[in-house]
């Protein structure tokens, strides 16, 4: 597992290394506090505790809004989530606009300094192939999506039929967009694979910021930047009964071109 401090004069040729080595990194000391971090978590824990939820229900269409547990795409488990694009915030409750596009904004723009970095130090022969450069995939894009993740509580009852199952929170898989950036849940569960294809549990300190290279990046650049696998893992019996939150960017871009 790569930690990287994002203040460091080296931080932009190691994230360079690690996602061109293994497709994920670690962040510690990002732009993002921890005080707006615990706002977003308490304010969405109210949401989705809240009984009115009926008026923000999933949109197929724009594909924002929120998706009940027994809507919502599973693996084995439930969850529930809220899907937000820049042009549909103002769809969600009066109380969560402000801290929601706080924190879009500032996700977005770590998302923007990563791309600029890799493509600083992108092999010229990649970058050659590339439509455009890989910051310019994310400028006024209209797809990049920010999902606001809750895993509720596993009841004692379910423990019989889930308590052996190692993933079922959510399967194995890869992303479809460029990158993840998501600030570590408040639980444990998060797994990644590894270049030797062992699961590597991440760390879930919310100071940290995950990094992912998704399936869209590692296309684009020929393979140079592996899109990585990752699950979410049945928690221990002791931390289940708690809920498990995760606030994630998928950073996706406008248009990019498969080297051939």
């Amino acid at each position: 597992m790569h930690y990287i401090d994002y203040r460091s004069s080296q931080a932009r040729s190691l994230i360079h290394q690690s996602l061109m080595s293994t497709g994920f990194c670690v962040l510690k000391h990002h732009p993002i506090d921890m005080s707006h971090i615990s706002q977003m978590h308490d304010k969405w824990d109210a949401f989705f505790k809240c009984s009115v939820k009926e008026p923000y229900r999933y949109d197929p269409e724009s594909q924002a809004g929120y998706s009940p547990i027994d809507q919502a795409e599973k693996a084995q488990g439930a969850k529930e989530y809220y899907q937000v694009f820049q042009n549909t915030i103002p769809t969600i409750p009066n109380y969560l606009q402000k801290i929601t596009r706080e924190h879009f904004t500032r996700m977005d723009m770590i998302a923007s300094n990563i791309l600029r970095f890799l493509s600083e130090h992108t092999p010229q022969g990649v970058k050659d192939k590339l439509y455009m450069p890989l910051h310019d995939m994310i400028v006024n894009s209209d797809q990049t999506m920010l999902r606001i993740l809750h895993y509720p509580p596993i009841q004692p009852t379910e423990w019989k039929t889930i308590g052996n199952d190692p993933s079922c929170r959510a399967a194995a898989h890869t992303d479809i967009n460029l990158l993840t950036i998501l600030p570590a849940s408040n639980e444990p569960g998060l797994q990644l694979k590894d270049p030797f294809g062992e699961w590597i549990d991440v760390p879930y300190d919310p100071s940290y910021l995950i990094v992912n290279v998704g399936d869209s990046l590692s296309e684009c650049t020929g393979g140079y930047y592996p899109s990585a696998e990752h699950r979410v893992i049945t928690p221990p019996i002791q931390t289940g009964h708690r809920s498990r939150y995760s606030f994630f960017e998928s950073a996706i871009g406008r248009a990019w071109r498969t080297i051939e």
